[in-house]
């Protein structure tokens, strides 16, 4: 078995969304023999038997947590909520890679900075610079963060708002990292706040890394 994994997931309307990241990893020279987790949250048994053929094992998730009306929750959601759960869906591995159904790998040096990250930090993930340098209202996008913060978590933590957004749509963590533990925790606090779980998942992130 390798030591990393590639992970990704898609319900069936984001189905050839994950068939262009599932391809855009086997394509590459590298791609062919490195082991790519899928977690179905919807997908069609027609849908699973093609991405059975690319990748190297399917899961389908919990909800992982106790979720307000749980049973009017979009299945899709699972893919938010079930990310701090990677070593335990795939478990053996030292490196997790995480890349969402809208994106896809153009250059194999990525994945290579990405496990290192991981190797030699623990933890790596990519902040939202660009919208800070080129957007005509520089702090709009942190605005719209703020509003997570306190929307899943109080004004306890305006502060973090200046700070650059990190990504969660693209990420690498090592087995043995605490930031699986303190993401958990920090998601289960945003949970119990709110019944929106849009933005959940990246502001609970946010808040375990820069604390």
């Amino acid at each position: 078995m390798n030591s990393t994994i590639i992970v990704t997931a898609a319900d069936s309307k984001f189905f050839e969304l994950v068939q262009g990241t599932i391809l855009s990893i086997r394509e590459k020279p590298q791609g062919h023999s490195v082991d790519i987790g899928f977690l179905d949250v919807g997908c069609t048994p027609e849908q699973l038997q093609w991405i059975g053929q690319y990748v190297d094992h399917i899961v389908e998730p919990d909800w992982n947590y106790d979720i307000p009306d749980i049973d009017r929750q979009p299945k899709y959601l699972k893919a938010l909520v079930c990310r701090p759960f990677l070593p335990e869906y795939f478990p053996g591995y030292e490196v997790y890679i995480w890349i969402d159904a809208d994106a896809w790998v153009q250059d194999w040096s990525a994945i290579e900075l990405l496990t290192l990250g991981a190797r030699y930090k623990n933890l790596a993930v990519v902040p939202e610079l660009l919208n800070t340098l080129f957007d005509p209202y520089p702090f709009s996008h942190q605005a719209f963060h703020l509003s997570g913060y306190i929307k899943y978590f109080g004004d306890v933590y305006n502060h973090i708002y200046i700070r650059p957004i990190l990504n969660d749509g693209v990420f690498s963590g090592s087995n043995s990292s605490i930031h699986w533990v303190a993401w958990k925790n920090r998601l289960s606090q945003a949970i119990s706040m709110s019944r929106d779980l849009s933005f959940s998942d990246q502001c609970s992130l946010n808040l375990a890394i820069y604390l």
